[in-house]
């Protein structure tokens, strides 16, 4: 059964049409890649599948449900965006667990147990920055993982989509991420990956 499976969507704004009536399914255990010239919809797509935008027409069901009955579904799918999003006058754990945390988030016992928990997630990426640093004194490409690192944090999550992701990444940390996509994928997990790059595509 599919977790997710988009039918017919249809998305305009004025004097484009940007989604046209487009059909998806994802699998599990199956990464699913969406390729495209920029302005071909690709971001469209995504923002409707994950809730940020309500489709013109069409329907999406998660778990075999429709999306108008039950928003709640849309928890079900992890969103690391294009764009670095991360606070950056906080530290690591905190942007790891934020909105999640939002009590006594600066509180220093608070903060030593949010570091705690950052750890084994950090070390699954093999990211090696410090839990406690701010996330603006650690570099780009750390920070476009972290997001990766973010969106799996909890782990209610059936889907993972990724836009772009590799765009500041160094080559050991696309291999990192890679690796850890298809471990997702081996835990029946699915993942949506979008990119420009076919070599990147083909490798998934």
């Amino acid at each position: 059964m599919a977790i997710l499976e988009a039918r017919k969507l249809t998305k305009t704004f004025p004097g484009v049409t940007a989604l046209d009536a487009v059909d998806i399914v994802v699998e599990p255990g199956q990464v699913h890649c969406v390729v495209g010239e920029n302005g071909a919809g690709k971001s469209t797509l995504i923002k409707c599948l994950t809730g940020v935008n309500q489709p013109d027409a069409g329907d999406i069901f998660i778990d075999g449900i429709n999306t108008r009955e039950n928003t709640d579904l849309y928890n079900k799918i992890a969103y690391v965006p294009q764009e670095i999003d991360l606070f950056p006058q906080m530290s690591v754990a905190e942007n790891l667990f934020l909105p999640f945390e939002r009590h006594g988030i600066h509180n220093p016992i608070q903060q030593q147990s949010l570091s705690r928990r950052a750890a084994p997630l950090l070390a699954k990426f093999h990211l090696d920055v410090d839990p406690n640093a701010n996330v603006d004194e650690i570099p780009v490409s750390a920070q476009q993982l972290l997001q990766c690192v973010r969106a799996i944090a909890h782990e209610d999550y059936d889907i993972l989509v990724l836009d772009e992701p590799t765009t500041s990444l160094t080559t050991k940390d696309i291999d990192n991420l890679f690796n850890i996509i298809r471990n997702l994928k081996s835990d029946g997990k699915a993942a949506i990956f979008i990119s420009h790059k076919l070599d990147e595509v083909l490798e998934l």
